[in-house]
């Protein structure tokens, strides 16, 4: 798993720390892909009981990372609706799931 999100379960709870601070984690490729992976493994696990998500740095999450958007993907979107589809399969995986989920929220939060 990518080091945009730290992954672990421990005593039946899972745990997603987003982990671009710098970016005040807003979500590029690599996050939402990681944010992906983190999610299906979390909810698909029998072990995990519970969800937290939470985030380092000053902020949970400014939302997509649009400058890095702007630089790596084409002019037409598509790339864009395409990322959007993979974090909304993220949102899907605890949405669908009977697991409990807890957001530790903080600072910013799109």
């Amino acid at each position: 798993m990518s080091d945009a999100i730290l992954f672990a379960v421990e005593e039946g709870m899972a745990r997603l720390t987003l982990n671009r601070p710098a970016r005040l984690n807003a979500f590029n490729a690599d996050l939402a892909h990681a944010w992906k992976d983190a999610t299906a493994e979390a909810t698909s696990r029998a072990d995990v009981k519970a969800i937290l998500i939470d985030a380092v740095g000053p902020a949970f999450c400014a939302g997509g990372d649009v400058i890095d958007m702007a630089t790596t993907m084409g002019a037409s979107g598509g790339e864009i609706t395409a990322l959007a589809e993979v974090i909304n399969a993220g949102i899907r995986s605890l949405t669908e799931s009977a697991v409990p989920v807890v957001a530790a929220a903080h600072g910013t939060t799109a």
